[in-house]
């Protein structure tokens, strides 16, 4: 797997994700506002492995926590497949 990555982060990735959530909206689901961005740039040492961030490990809790809440919160609203 090759780690080069370009000069600059792609920002129009975060910009993806903003309208997406738009769709997802549309379709009757629930978004998880609460995200986890990775520069992969930044984030990659030279084995192409992450490097521990403590900002981005804080991030993912608070995602994970807001995705267990909106499970319990939207468990009665769910309907059989």
């Amino acid at each position: 797997m090759s780690t080069q990555l370009p000069a600059r982060p792609p920002a129009g990735d975060l910009r993806a994700v903003q309208m997406i959530k738009q769709v997802v909206t549309t379709l009757n689901m629930v978004p998880v506002n609460e995200a986890v961005t990775v520069f992969l740039r930044q984030a990659l040492d030279e084995a192409g492995e992450l490097r521990p961030d403590p900002g981005r490990e804080a991030a993912a809790d608070q995602m994970l926590d807001q995705l267990a809440r909106l499970a319990v919160a939207l468990a009665p609203l769910r309907v059989p497949a």
